[in-house]
């Protein structure tokens, strides 16, 4: 479910062509990205993956295709950054990467301002599908 959910939103940021938080083709674009359920439910999901305990907040797309999508061998990608709060209720925020080639997904952590380190036993960390 959350690699068909993730290459959905993967194909719509990409096609948007987003550069630092707007997108090329228009905000309207963006904002229909951003505010998705699939969108949302994806940031959740990601959240989840490294953080289990962690409550989501939100998340934004700042970049598709994410300039770094080529280091990974991927065909799309996007940058966003999750707000969510630890198990102390402090707030927080990271920056993945999310990437996809052919029916494969993975994520790369860029930042995470948590006093945790995020799971390495997470299944993005490589590509699934």
């Amino acid at each position: 479910m959350l690699t068909a959910i993730a290459l959905s939103v993967l194909l719509e940021a990409t096609e948007a062509n987003i550069i630092n938080g707007m997108a090329k083709s228009g905000e309207a674009v963006m904002t229909r990205i951003s505010t998705s359920r699939n969108f949302n439910d994806l940031g959740k999901s990601v959240l989840k993956c490294y953080h289990g305990t962690a409550r989501y907040r939100s998340a934004h797309l700042l970049e598709a295709p994410w300039h770094k999508q080529r280091d990974y061998g991927a065909d799309r990608s996007a940058l966003i950054r999750i707000s969510y709060a630890g198990a102390s209720g402090q707030e927080y925020s990271m920056m993945v990467g999310l990437m996809g080639k052919q029916t494969q997904v993975r994520a790369a952590i860029q930042s995470d301002n948590a006093k945790v380190p995020a799971s390495g036993k997470c299944a993005l960390n490589d590509w699934t599908g």
